[in-house]
């Protein structure tokens, strides 16, 4: 029986020493991912910036107006992300990340709607994913409280 609680104890001091090793590293995501190992978001926007010239046919005037939207974007999309994984239950929770993403995308896409033509805003608008926020009744879901004078 010592030999067993001895050999547990070694265990959990073993997982303290190695668990306590990896709290000194950066800051990532709730789903993992190291947020020191990104891309800046200059090389992120530049890079959606090609993909779109080629997509949609931009000018070079274009393309470069649409490098500063995509850079802005990811500035802002990395700002609500370093916040929500450093603080998770500060009041930022996963829907309200979601409804902030949601706004950002509409800003850059009334960005893009004004820099681009009505034929190359069509092929965009028809090929990005639709995201709405959740309804107020999925977010927090209201529960009527039941009277005690009708159960028995």
């Amino acid at each position: 029986m010592k030999k067993i609680m001895l050999t547990c104890a070694m265990i959990c001091a073993v997982s303290v020493v190695s668990f306590a090793q990896n709290a000194n590293q950066s800051v990532s995501t709730p789903s993992g991912q190291n947020l020191a190992n990104l891309p800046s978001t200059t090389q992120m926007g530049e890079g959606r910036a090609k993909d779109m010239k080629i997509q949609y046919n931009l000018t070079d005037a274009q393309y470069k107006k649409s490098a500063a939207i995509e850079t802005e974007f990811f500035n802002q999309q990395r700002v609500l992300h370093n916040n929500y994984a450093t603080n998770p239950n500060n009041g930022n929770n996963g829907q309200a990340v979601q409804n902030k993403m949601i706004e950002l995308m509409a800003q850059k896409d009334a960005k893009y709607k004004q820099m681009m033509t009505a034929e190359q805003y069509a092929k965009y608008d028809a090929g990005r994913p639709k995201m709405s926020a959740a309804p107020a009744s999925q977010a927090a879901p209201a529960t009527a409280p039941q009277s005690a004078a009708g159960h028995n």
